[in-house]
């Protein structure tokens, strides 16, 4: 797992990690336009509920709360590039959420016969900088890995289910 600071004018961070599957099973089989089920979302311990609002075409709404501000709606567009193994997302009320701004993307893409996950994201809020460079398990950096272990546990659990069947 490699963490580094993609943008040092700004909060930001790109996150890169791996796992042994290939790139249909992180991609969830299905293009990316369902990801994960809202049960396997909520086991994620920093997210206290997440709604799904609608989709058209390529784009998915979603609503967010987490358990530092569980009062806070976050209400997330997300952009699907099949083709390309691509995510782009947005927060659509960085202001309802005291963010100035919060967007990013997630790419996957095969590496040998392992697959890369990178992870970027742009953000500003009041103490974006201080959470940044925090040290210990109130950090960012604590945050970042603990979500990373989630996707590669969440990705190795789902495995079966995306895995072509082999008739065994």
């Amino acid at each position: 797992m490699k963490l580094e600071n993609c943008r040092p004018a700004l909060p930001a961070w790109a996150l890169a990690w791996g796992y042994g599957g290939g790139v249909g099973v992180g991609w969830g089989g299905d293009g990316g336009r369902r990801g994960a089920a809202p049960g396997e979302v909520l086991t994620n311990k920093y997210i206290a509920s997440n709604r799904f609002v609608y989709s058209a075409n390529n784009i998915v709404v979603t609503e967010t709360r987490y358990t530092s501000t569980p009062d806070v709606v976050f209400r997330w567009q997300t952009t699907v590039y099949p083709s390309i193994h691509k995510l782009k997302y947005v927060l659509l009320n960085p202001e309802d959420c005291g963010q100035r701004f919060n967007y990013g993307f997630i790419k996957i893409e095969t590496v040998g016969s392992g697959t890369r996950v990178t992870h970027s994201s742009y953000f500003d809020f009041f103490g974006a900088s201080l959470w940044a460079g925090l040290p210990g398990p109130i950090g960012m950096e604590a945050f970042l890995r603990y979500t990373a272990r989630w996707e590669q546990e969440t990705i190795m659990r789902l495995l079966p289910r995306y895995q072509p069947n082999t008739g065994k």
